[in-house]
């Protein structure tokens, strides 16, 4: 064999080894995807949980949290904080969910 047959196929094989470690780090970063999807979902059920056992907790914010998801115009001056403060507290909803409690919180400052 020649010089020139020699670099050939050791650029065939530089080829298909780029190939291969491509392939490798393509699967790597659809691996740590998932994973970091699971874990945010995770952190997720985690925030909802630990907010509903803060609920269970306090029989008062039960009761202000469930007037303000079902009569929101029924809030007391004494339910309104008690009701945002649960709400905002773990930050489960987003801010525009609660656009009502939100906006209605200058009454009762």
């Amino acid at each position: 064999m020649d010089l020139e047959l020699w670099v050939a196929w050791s650029q065939i094989l530089g080829v298909l080894g780029g190939l291969i470690a491509l392939v490798f780090v393509g699967l790597q970063i659809r691996d740590n995807s998932r994973a970091v999807r699971a874990a945010t979902a995770q952190a997720v059920h985690e925030t909802y949980s630990s907010w509903y056992n803060s609920l269970l907790d306090s029989e008062n914010a039960l009761k202000a949290s469930t007037k303000a998801l079902t009569e929101p115009q029924a809030l007391t001056p004494i339910d309104g904080p008690i009701a945002i403060a649960s709400f905002t507290r773990k930050r489960p909803f987003p801010r525009h969910r609660l656009r009502v409690l939100i906006d209605g919180a200058s009454a009762y400052s």
